[in-house]
């Protein structure tokens, strides 16, 4: 097989990967290495000469266009591209025939020069660092993260950069790169000599020369101390592809695929979950002069322990699945103005085998479009103030009711460890008049906190972390509590009672009240209060949020689903129902306060601190 590729170090390293695998496989190879724009255009940075490329689509193709064109004049049977490098738009006779080697997506600080251990003041010293990249991606999340950082456009290949960060090249003193590039090179310098044996009588002399010269000017690099801290990807969020390499393939060329397929093992499910990004990737037409990232997760409902989780189970139903996908994107930005950064950091669901609507609605967020939110619960305040200063119409269209329950057979004069207020809800109930309430609460939640307070004043009232149920359960666990009175709706947060009664904890639950659906008449007057038409509701592209399953119900049963709405779930629990029916709700809100599903709407999904991991490479 005749294999093009670019030639810079990074790419090499990359097809002689592939090669290997063919030659084990018993084939024959050969190599042929090209310069394209990318490598050419390099004193201005990648996001400036991408975007001014002489069409938006050779832009795209700024370092895949010169190796298509030999794919399709037969120069080549395949190309090798890292796969964020390759276009979702290719070129007519041309596909994506096979992916390989999916590893860390994450990027990574290289220095010369260790961080601190403490992550504060690793936090102070990014900021005032001088930090090198190219990538418009990179610069919008350090604008964002470490705003008063100093940032200098590097280009070149790896080898070339990091000797910049050696010669304090324009006073950089860090360096930002993939860490799956940096891992494929540290992986070269440590096997080249034994690799060169293998490859002498197998590829052009010029290339063996090309690779002996970059190992000599690694050695000289490696003579200095590098350390390397990798970010966490889910808050520094990579582009589509980064850490998989992408083969690509004429259409019709059925044999070498056929024989490319028996070499390579690709993973189903990862190749599943990279065409769905690429597929986001391309209806929003990004490219390197775009600030965007993105990544998906497969996962499922665990319907047992009413969690999203990461999808590790085989026999998840298929109904059940969805893609978390994590987004990044600055709308507007420009490297060049100290402005703030328009930051959209967002999570949001899409169902595995229909997901084309509600990619849709993400590329609109991704734009700005700022859609009416509906809120179908009793109490809209802490949403509605979440929301105030954004530009999303807001609308209370309660769907339910709350009916308080008359507390029977409860010992009265029991002395509790803590009591847990799990809902504002709970608060207006008579029953706290009838019991001795503990000196210690556990409110979930910063409003139902304030609340307690204001009811319990001489009490001392604890948060946990996370605003759910089973944060609270642990947070008791931790305390060291062995009985818990517990309120609840009817028919809600038992994981967190499970929880406490599987460490042994006695957990009193005292149910309070329930929400139950709008009598029909009741219903029926909601448009008239607000003076709305139902109709208007029904052709209305809106985030519907829901944060009970009585809630839900009264939707379906109002015949209100047949509607271009945007669902979001306050919880597992309540997303379970929409699950059951088949739909995955588009925004499942990760804890469990309306405050918050307010900044899922907003898309202000962001870690506030970056998580470093520091490794090291000896030889």
């Amino acid at each position: 097989m005749q294999i093009v590729t670019r030639d810079s170090f990074l790419a090499l390293a990359q097809t002689l990967t592939v090669s290997e695998m063919i030659l084990k496989a018993g084939g024959a190879v050969k190599i042929n290495a090209l310069k394209t724009q990318g490598d050419l255009k390099l004193h201005d940075p990648l996001y400036k000469v991408s975007k001014e490329a002489a069409t938006e689509k050779e832009g795209r193709a700024f370092f895949t266009k010169e190796l298509e064109d030999g794919l399709l004049s037969k120069n080549g049977d395949l190309a090798v591209h890292s796969l964020k490098d390759l276009p979702t738009d290719l070129p007519e006779g041309l596909e994506l025939s096979h992916i390989m080697l999916p590893e860390d997506k994450s990027d990574t600080f290289v220095t010369f020069e260790p961080l601190p251990e403490n992550p504060e003041l690793q936090s102070r010293t990014l900021s005032k660092a001088t930090i090198g990249t190219s990538s418009l991606r990179r610069i919008a999340l350090l604008k964002h993260y470490f705003p008063e950082s100093g940032i200098v456009p590097v280009r070149g290949n790896l080898i070339t950069r990091i000797q910049k960060l050696l010669d304090k090249t324009d006073g950089i003193s860090v360096l930002l790169l993939a860490t799956s590039g940096l891992k494929r090179l540290l992986e070269f310098h440590k096997n080249w000599p034994e690799k060169k044996v293998f490859w002498e009588s197998k590829i052009s002399l010029s290339i063996i020369e090309k690779l002996d010269a970059d190992y000599k000017k690694l050695n000289e690099i490696f003579k200095s101390t590098l350390y390397f801290y990798s970010i966490q990807s889910d808050a520094f969020i990579p582009p589509v592809g980064q850490g998989t390499l992408g083969i690509e393939m004429r259409k019709n060329d059925h044999a070498n695929k056929s024989n490319l397929s028996d070499i390579i093992n690709e993973d189903v499910k990862r190749r599943k979950l990279l065409d769905f990004e690429r597929t986001i990737l391309h209806k929003l037409g990004s490219g390197c002069h775009v600030p965007f990232g993105l990544s998906a997760s497969d996962v499922c409902v665990d319907i047992k322990n009413k969690i999203i989780c990461e999808r590790n189970k085989e026999d998840c139903r298929e109904d059940y699945s969805a893609y978390k996908t994590r987004a990044f994107f600055a709308l507007g930005f420009d490297p060049a103005k100290e402005e703030n950064i328009n930051s959209f950091f967002a999570i949001r669901y899409f169902n595995q085998s229909n997901y084309d609507k509600n990619v849709d609605t993400l590329i609109e967020e991704l734009n700005g479009e700022k859609f009416p939110v509906i809120y179908t619960g009793k109490n809209s305040r802490d949403l509605q103030q979440e929301l105030k200063n954004t530009k999303h119409p807001f609308f209370h269209l309660p769907l339910i009711e709350t009916r308080y329950i008359e507390v029977e057979n409860l010992a009265n004069d029991k002395n509790y460890d803590a009591l847990v207020i799990s809902s504002m809800a709970s608060l207006e109930s008579k029953a706290f008049a009838e019991i001795t309430v503990p000196n210690t609460i556990v409110a979930i939640g910063e409003k139902t906190a304030a609340m307690t307070k204001k009811k319990f004043p001489e009490a001392e009232i604890i948060t946990p972390d996370i605003y759910n149920a089973i944060s609270a359960a642990k947070l008791i666990e931790e305390k060291k509590y062995s009985s818990v009175l517990w309120s609840a709706a009817r028919g809600g947060i038992t994981d967190g009672v499970e929880y406490l009664r599987a460490q042994n904890i006695e957990v009193e639950v005292l149910t309070l009240y329930e929400s139950v659906e709008k009598k029909a008449d009741d219903a029926s007057n909601i448009w008239e209060e607000k003076n709305l038409t139902k109709e208007i509701f029904l052709q209305q592209k809106a985030f519907w949020v829901f944060c009970s399953p009585s809630a839900v119900s009264s939707y379906f049963n109002q015949g209100l689903s047949q509607s271009p709405h945007i669902i979001a779930c306050l919880g597992a629990t309540t997303a379970e129902v929409f699950l059951k029916r088949g739909n995955v709700p588009y925004i499942i809100s990760s804890k469990s306060t309306l405050t918050q599903m307010g900044r899922d709407i907003k898309g202000e999904n962001q870690i506030t601190n970056l998580k470093l991991t520091n490794w090291n490479y000896t030889k």
